[in-house]
């Protein structure tokens, strides 16, 4: 009886540990071993389960009313909710179900009260403008926010759509999803986030907890942009492991830069969701069966692989309590354990692994790109994560990397090329004719390495990326043709052309450079093919920002041009140009202008050969000529360029399209915002087509419809192409891209208008990161953004941290170009605006007037820049009360503006007011009226971008 018995409580015990289905399963085989025996099991198993049931009834209940009973909030009215009582608790502060008291209607909700600790003080204000944001997210599997605001004692609290759910885990495994049923529901969350994402809403914080599924299977996400809110000087929320001093989050669903104290981004979401989807498979962490510490769960979430998922779920953790045995983890997922590590190996192993990278590049790089993959698997299409057979690898390779197969391109073309020519020249040379079969094989092993590296199997299961496949080819070049230097040569120009191409200008430099002395040794200074890596060296350089080494380096490759072609010469035009760039580059436009022409005269001798080269060099030329303020000349050259690109090419090709965006700049820079956008619109159409929708060029042509908007005040607009923009850069170019850094520098511009200074000053600090490491902090490239990042700063009241930012990048531009020049002026005349707003108007005095001298010199026509720098000489005057210098120097700026041509009315009538202002201030209202009241009758029946202006000349006019 003993033994029976123990055999019993044996399998009671196992029976446990199984689901329904798996238990039903055991008895079965248990009644088939011991049929004596199976009955007494049946009915402890029934008495447990009741058992159980009451056990677990009897403590809530007593739990629940222990807490009511105890909680000082349950009871009472916040704002127009009463608290029934408390359903969470956590880090951020305490969940209670609320009902409105108000009686305007009935509707229940979660309030959270947030914890005094997780907000200080000043950081209040901010939070309820930032909840005015969050409650526009409405999506319809987001909690939607509907109050917020603080308690009498300032204590901060929001309240949120009340989700009867449970958390997606749970739900699976309650209802024993499979694993289809389980990306499916992904999938939908994988939307959700997306969507807040492009909303510039970054959750921080995902796990199951605050996703949970409702009665009718939708995932609801809860706790949207909280920790967004609560993210202050005070409290650091970047770091998701509990310690003191930082807020509570949740450990297990932090991603590595998280834990490294760097601010969450839109990678960090999808590591966690790479992290939900290896637990909704697989039931375990990625860091193991087996719990860890804190600081154990900190070092593999840093610097620990996570095991395939399709491993995991085989493994028996018998060591652990917690863990769940294969045969119901399997069970829970309707499958046999050996199916389920066969259902997860392989696509589903590599797609979680790649949203668990460490480095946020080499994730997905959005959740909608992790969600396609996803609806790749489920519609058996080829996911962009697996490594396969060559033909798999090679489809998605090309789809997925566009910009690195027209690289490869360009080598073949540029190699293939080359063949055929050393092929005819010496055809009838059987011995150099084989030699030069000898060069191309030697040539198709190139090519076929660097497409083998670049292959997903050799890259952790995602194919090399342009840049990548560039940087290897660069480093394979002296290995594998170090014996054939003429082959050798043309590869460099191919790659570095490639580099400055795709904007990776230090990158060509870098490449080139340390190859000179080599190719000057083996063909001569005087060679044409050392001279053409010469001046691809001038170029990298110059784009680099170091225009006065690149100087040094395009006179030195035009002297020897000179000496080796005759005048008229097609390489001679092509160094006149290059010279010409260079000389525009360091504001010199006479001896821009000199070369230029020149270049023009010879190249359309060659203009049936190669017209891309004669319109770019007008193209150019026409930079010079705007910045001058010469702009019906530069449109009159540009209209002739368009008309030689349609008559040999069409209007579908890339010079076409660069013209005019070139002519769209000329509207902008004369204000002629209509125009521009107009043109601009042409160029996204044409590129569409050109590009396509996901290509580089299309979003370059967004870029600039974007700035536009901006400048016509519609930031929001601007807003929403700049993130199109970045989300096509990201993919193209990299998140480490500079093209990236200015897309990100032009959202924190659209940001600074719609006064979103916390997102803004994000957006700027990123595009800052990129450049400072691509270009140095001394480089005017960085000082560039760095000088609307301080504007920035200036226009949120923060002056002290603004100025210095402003005089830095100003220095930066001292130091590369001298003092007259357009970003020093422009940069003199916001540090003189700052310094205004800070009242030390000696000091802003100073500035300005070096901006209107400066600007004087550097334009000989009526612009913009020379107007703003001589209104903001006239504040000073104002402010330092000299009145009469101060009018002097409004109408002066006045008298420029009606000189602008085709400018139109708003430049006149801005300069008015600023005049208006200067004539209040001397007590002189009647003046200001008699000036400005006849242009508001004026005005009256123009657009909306007036408004703005009348709105400000109508306070001004208003009162004593």
């Amino acid at each position: 009886m003993s033994r029976d018995w123990d055999t019993v409580k044996a399998a009671f015990a196992r029976a446990n540990e199984l689901d329904d289905e798996a238990r039903q399963q055991f008895l079965v085989d248990f009644g088939q071993e011991h049929p004596t025996l199976l009955r007494k099991l049946q009915e402890l198993l029934s008495a447990d389960i009741d058992d159980q049931r009451i056990q677990d009834k009897i403590a809530k209940t007593a739990k629940s009313l222990a807490e009511d009973a105890d909680d000082p909030w349950v009871g009472r009215t916040i704002g127009v909710w009463q608290l029934e009582r408390r359903i969470g608790e956590g880090g951020m502060g305490a969940v209670f179900l609320a009902k409105r008291a108000d009686e305007a209607f009935e509707q229940t909700a979660a309030l959270k009260l947030m914890t005094s600790r997780v907000l200080g003080r000043e950081s209040i204000t901010r939070f309820r403008a930032e909840r005015q944001f969050l409650a526009k997210l409405s999506h319809p599997n987001i909690a939607q926010l509907l109050d917020g605001g603080s308690t009498q004692d300032d204590q901060p609290y929001l309240v949120m759509e009340y989700i009867d759910g449970v958390s997606i885990d749970r739900y699976c495994d309650d209802n024993r999803l499979s694993i289809r049923d389980r990306l499916r529901l992904f999938e939908k969350v994988c939307d959700t986030v997306d969507y807040a994402h492009r909303n510039l809403i970054v959750h921080r914080d995902l796990k199951p907890g605050n996703i949970l599924v409702d009665s009718r299977g939708e995932p609801k996400l809860l706790d949207f942009g909280i920790a967004k809110l609560l993210d202050t000087q005070e409290v650091d929320q970047t770091m998701a492991v509990t310690r003191e001093g930082r807020l509570m989050l949740t450990p297990e669903y932090a991603s590595p830069e998280q834990v490294r104290g760097e601010p969450p981004t839109v990678a960090a979401d999808v590591y966690a969701l790479g992290v939900l989807l290896y637990r909704l498979l697989t039931g375990y962490s990625p860091y193991g069966v087996t719990r860890l510490s804190g600081i154990e769960l900190e070092k593999a979430i840093v610097s620990i692989a996570p095991l395939r998922p399709s491993t995991v779920v085989t493994t028996d953790a018998k060591s652990d309590p917690a863990a769940t045995s294969p045969d119901s983890l399997s069970a829970q997922r309707r499958t046999s354990p050996d199916r389920l590590r066969k259902r997860l190996s392989g696509d589903l192993d590599n797609i979680v692994l790649m949203a668990l990278q460490k480095e946020p590049s080499r994730r997905y790089a959005s959740a909608a790109r992790f969600r396609e993959d996803i609806h790749n698997y489920l519609s058996d299409r080829p996911v962009t994560a697996r490594p396969e057979s060559v033909a798999y690898r090679t489809g998605k390779f090309m789809k997925r990397n566009w910009l690195g197969v027209t690289v490869a391109a360009v080598f073949a073309l540029t190699i293939t090329a080359l063949t055929t020519f050393y092929t005819i020249r010496l055809a009838d040379e059987r011995d150099t004719a084989r030699l030069e079969a000898a060069r191309a094989e030697s040539v198709t092993d190139f090519l076929t390495g660097l497409f083998e590296e670049a292959s997903p199997s050799k890259n952790l299961g995602k194919p090399k990326n342009a840049r990548e496949l560039l940087d290897d080819g660069a480093e394979k070049i002296t290995e594998q043709l170090g014996d054939q230097p003429e082959l050798r040569a043309a590869l460099t120009r191919t790659i570095a052309n490639t580099y400055i191409n795709m904007r990776e200008n230090k990158a060509a430099r870098d490449f080139i450079e340390p190859l000179m002395e080599e190719f000057r040794t083996e063909f001569g200074e005087g060679d044409i093919r050392y001279l053409r890596l010469e001046r691809e060296f001038g170029d990298a350089t110059l784009n680099t920002g170091d225009r006065l080494k690149a100087r040094t380096i395009l006179e030195r490759n035009y002297d020897g041009w000179l000496a080796v072609t005759a005048p008229g010469d097609y390489h001679r035009g092509i160094a006149e140009q290059r010279l010409g760039a260079v000389y525009s580059k360091i504001n010199e436009p006479e001896l821009a202008t000199k070369h230029l022409v020149n270049a023009i005269e010879v190249l359309r001798n060659y203009a049936n050969d190669d017209p891309l080269s004669l319109t770019n060099t007008m193209m150019q030329y026409g930079v010079v000529l705007r910045s001058q303020n010469q702009f019906d000349e530069e449109e009159a050259l540009l209209t002739e360029a368009l008309a030689i690109q349609e008559a040999c090419c069409g209007i579908e090709q890339t010079g076409y399209s660069g013209l005019l965006n070139n002519l769209g700049n000329n509207f902008n820079a004369r204000g002629l915002h209509e125009k521009a956008e107009a043109e601009y619109r042409k160029v996204a159409e044409l590129n569409k087509v050109l590009y396509g929708e996901e290509g580089v060029g299309y979003a370059n042509a967004l870029m600039n419809l974007s700035n536009t908007a901006i400048r016509m005040g519609r930031p929001q607009e601007s807003l929403d192409l700049q993130m199109r923009v970045r989300d096509i850069y990201g993919r193209g170019y990299g998140i480490d891209s500079v093209p990236y850094a200015y897309t990100s520098e032009n959202i924190g511009n659209a940001l600074m208008e719609l006064q979103r200074y916390d997102e803004a000053e994000v957006a700027f600090q990123t595009a800052m990161k990129i450049l400072a490491d691509r270009f140095g902090e001394d480089d005017p490239e960085f000082a560039i953004t760095q000088n609307n990042y301080a504007n920035m700063l200036m226009r949120a009241g923060r002056n002290d941290e603004g100025m210095p930012q402003l005089i830095s990048s100003r220095n930066t531009f001292l130091e590369a170009y001298g003092p007259e020049n357009q970003s020093v002026i422009s940069a003199d005349v916001k540090i003189a605006n700052g310094l205004l707003n800070m009242e030390r108007p000696d000091e802003a005095h100073e500035y300005a007037l070096a901006a209107v001298e400066a600007a004087k010199v550097v334009w000989s026509e009526p612009g913009n820049e020379t107007i703003q720098a001589l209104t903001t000489l006239g504040r000073t005057h104002r402010d330092r009360e000299e009145y009469a210098l101060s009018f002097a120097a409004h109408r002066e700026a006045i008298e420029m503006a009606k000189q602008m041509e085709g400018a139109g009315l708003y430049p006149v009538v801005t300069a008015e007011y600023d005049l208006g202002i200067a004539l209040k201030a001397a007590g002189r209202l009647d003046e200001a009226r008699s000036l400005l009241e006849p242009r508001l009758t004026e005005t009256a029946e123009l657009d909306d971008s007036w408004d703005g202006l009348r709105e400000k000349i109508g306070a001004l006019l208003e009162g004593e």
